[in-house]
């Protein structure tokens, strides 16, 4: 069996993303938050966070600080030479935040969803036209609206020597009002985007770690050594083309019938090392592990060029050869046999004592049985082994 190592020339880029040094707990405090309903700004309450950030920069903060009822706002423009004003009070939700940050590069973003619900009272010069509720998003988390911060403009880059930061979200015009707002107000709320700042900072400072120097990974494919091994063409065969004695075309019959194996010619193949091939053949054993019949003869290449003698009771002849052929009897075939036994000896038909890698050679069983069989088993198994080893 040959063993053949195969390999890749890949080169490793080192990771755009952000290396925090010092990984974990953190608190995120934010203060002067302020929410943009159109022109309208509302001023959120402060709040700290408790958050996660690991090795890459994710953040996660399960529960977010900005929250808040009954947050009282005012706001009053001149529009067609007319002064107009809102005021009011407003109720303000967010989810649970995620995001990353680089230190190094001062980019963060933090991903939530929001709520903001605005009763308002509005005037124009001086007389109430207006009394009602807006709304940005849905109460329900379902429904609230997908909101990223980042440091972008108007946002302001982290510091890794404050902490700093300012996140920022332009939420576009997603302002719903009821009962719809008159003119000039549309003006102040619903015609301009609305927004979102929240300065801050977090505790401890988080640093960047050290990025890791570029390598490359570099690899090479090569030649498998000469593997010491031998192959068969076929793993199993059997005994057929009886004959002599009480034998059938399929069965071994009494006394002394000989067969010849249905899957000659077996190839025997060198492995990739030159190599001296040696072979054994072992007992027979009843299908009931009873008498076994014992493999006779010398092992090694026949003295007479067949079968050397004739085996007694629980006893029987293999031999491979060249050829296809009857190993004794009338039938038998005369030829160079190789008559194995239970220890190995080297394979002749093998034309030389240290076999070329590669080299295959056709090799044909044959056999015959004992003149008679003290187990009554009608199926016999046998082995036989080819070794190749290092000469």
């Amino acid at each position: 069996m040959a063993v053949l190592a195969t390999t890749t020339l890949a080169a490793l880029a080192v990771p755009a993303a952000a290396n925090i040094g010092n990984p974990g707990s953190f608190t995120f405090s934010e203060s002067n938050a302020v929410l943009n309903v159109g022109l309208v700004p509302v001023q959120l309450p402060a709040s700290s966070m408790a958050g996660q950030i690991d090795t890459g920069g994710n953040i996660t903060i399960p529960s977010s600080g900005l929250q808040g009822t009954a947050l009282p706002f005012s706001y009053s423009q001149t529009i067609a030479g007319q002064s107009a004003s809102v005021s009011g009070t407003a109720t303000f939700a967010t989810g649970s935040l995620t995001g990353t940050l680089d230190p190094g590069s001062g980019a963060m973003t933090l991903r939530t969803s929001l709520f903001a619900s605005v009763t308002i009272t509005g005037t124009l010069a001086g007389s109430q036209i207006y009394s009602g509720t807006c709304s940005i998003g849905g109460g329900a988390p379902a429904n609230q609206l997908p909101v990223t911060l980042t440091t972008g403009p108007p946002g302001v880059p982290y510091s890794e020597q404050t902490g700093a930061v300012t996140l920022a979200a332009n939420l576009g015009n997603p302002v719903v009002c009821s009962p719809p707002l008159p003119s000039p107000l549309t003006l102040l709320l619903t015609g301009p985007s609305s927004g979102i700042t929240v300065p801050g900072m977090t505790t401890p400072i988080l640093q960047q770690g050290a990025r890791p120097s570029p390598n490359l990974s570099v690899s090479v494919s090569v030649v498998p050594p000469p593997v010491t091994s031998v192959t068969l063409s076929v793993g199993s065969t059997s005994y057929t083309s009886c004959t002599y004695g009480s034998s059938t075309s399929t069965q071994l019959g009494f006394p002394n019938g000989a067969c010849q194996a249905a899957g000659s010619p077996i190839t025997v193949t060198n492995g990739t090392a030159p190599a001296t091939i040696t072979v054994n053949g072992a007992d027979m054993v009843p299908a009931d592990n009873g008498t076994h019949w014992a493999l006779g003869g010398t092992p090694g290449p026949s003295p007479t060029g067949d079968c050397p003698f004739t085996p007694g009771a629980d006893q029987y002849c293999e031999t491979l050869a060249p050829g296809p052929g009857y190993d004794s009897g009338p039938q038998e075939l005369l030829q160079p046999y190789n008559v194995l036994g239970n220890t190995a000896t080297r394979d002749p038909l093998f034309s030389s004592i240290i076999t070329p890698p590669g080299q295959a050679v056709p090799e044909f069983l044959a056999m015959t049985g004992p003149s008679s069989s003290t187990d009554p088993s009608n199926t016999f198994t046998t082995t036989v082994t080819w070794t190749a080893s290092s000469p």
